[in-house]
């Protein structure tokens, strides 16, 4: 059953949705959207009661959860636990916080180990066969800490680890601040693409993957990401 974006215009281009266990990488520039799009995709999924997983690297995950106030409210599901968040941030800048109901803390980008264990606590309480969309946002905080090879593998694993337990992912990467081959890499690894972009006043989202090659026209309104 494919698993729908939240984004209907987009979802009627790649057929109804994504295929379910797939991965996509969200390639574009800053300030583009491309965590709004990860956001409407967790927020589909949690209203469909289906569990959420953000992997957050370059934001205190407080601040990204008030985001989520212009598209849902995702209170009950931070407290019945559908949506957890692994912290990569909030350590590394100094900040002394513990892990509450839905955060676990790891020490910052470079601790991938300690990611990977974070997530596989997460899914340990997650019900088996349960539907689960991941966020990773974004793996352009690791390739400026860690060695491109590593973080490669790394997003390698991660796939692997999210398709085996049975989730739907979205890796996000900023476009401009890599080496072109180490970004194409990453593609590689994934099953489609998500390519933002600007051309002149327009805002398109290039779809590449799933048998699909099309672009759809979008906006941001009242933070909120608008397909037409």
């Amino acid at each position: 059953m494919p698993i729908k974006t939240g984004l209907s215009r987009l979802d009627s281009l790649l057929k109804n949705g994504i295929p379910e266990k797939s991965s996509i990488l969200v390639l574009g520039p800053p300030k583009s959207g491309k965590t709004l799009i990860g956001l409407h995709f967790l927020f589909e999924g949690l209203q469909n009661n289906e569990y959420g997983v953000y992997v957050v690297t370059n934001n205190f995950p407080e601040d990204v959860m008030k985001r989520f106030e212009n598209i849902g409210n995702v209170d009950d599901s931070l407290q019945n636990g559908m949506l957890k968040v692994v912290d990569c941030y909030t350590m590394y800048t100094g900040v002394q916080k513990g892990n509450t109901l839905f955060i676990i803390r790891v020490s910052g980008p470079t601790a991938l180990t300690e990611i990977g264990i974070a997530f596989t606590e997460i899914t340990k309480k997650i019900p088996k066969n349960s539907k689960v969309r991941v966020i990773f946002d974004s793996v352009s905080t690791l390739l400026l800490f860690n060695a491109p090879k590593t973080v490669e593998t790394f997003v390698q694993s991660m796939n692997g680890k999210i398709k085996w337990f049975g989730g739907t992912s979205m890796f996000i990467l900023e476009e401009g601040m890599h080496d072109q081959k180490d970004v194409t890499t990453i593609n590689s690894l994934l099953d489609a693409l998500l390519h933002l972009k600007k051309e002149a006043e327009e805002r398109e989202i290039e779809i590449n993957g799933f048998g699909v090659d099309e672009t759809v026209k979008y906006s941001i309104v009242n933070g909120k990401i608008i397909c037409r």
